[in-house]
């Protein structure tokens, strides 16, 4: 009977770990996918704000429609251009900054509630002035 409730002991170790591992891959896969959604959804305005010449409403439009078909809260999200307005061959940067929060509790006790994810694309102006 010792050796049989000395397997169940290592098991319940090692189950423990393997498990908590196997969470914090899926919530940082989870964190993966929206930074990847992020940095598809800046390059939706970086093209639109090249043709646009700048942030315009279409620009953070299609951001934000981008966003909200991912499943992404718009309101959560924050969406910058540098420079506003450009002229022919300026480089416009649209940056896409969002607060992921973990969904795991054991993930958030260990990592942190929370983490910032970002995503960035970089265009030329288009539009003539």
């Amino acid at each position: 009977m010792g050796r049989r409730g000395a397997v169940a002991v290592e098991f319940a170790l090692v189950a423990t770990m393997l498990l908590f591992i196997l969470f914090v891959v899926i919530d940082l896969g989870l964190a993966f996918h929206v930074r990847l959604i992020l940095g598809a959804a800046a390059r939706e305005g970086a093209r639109q704000a090249a043709v646009d010449g700048g942030e315009s409403a279409r620009a953070r439009q299609r951001v934000t429609d981008y966003l909200s078909l991912a499943g992404i809260a718009v309101d959560a999200a924050e969406v910058t251009f540098v420079p506003p307005t450009a002229s022919y061959g300026t480089p416009i940067t649209v940056t896409v900054s969002y607060r992921y929060w973990f969904t795991i509790p054991l993930v958030q006790a260990v990592l942190g509630p929370l983490m910032q994810l970002r995503g960035t694309a970089i265009t030329r102006s288009e539009r003539l002035r």
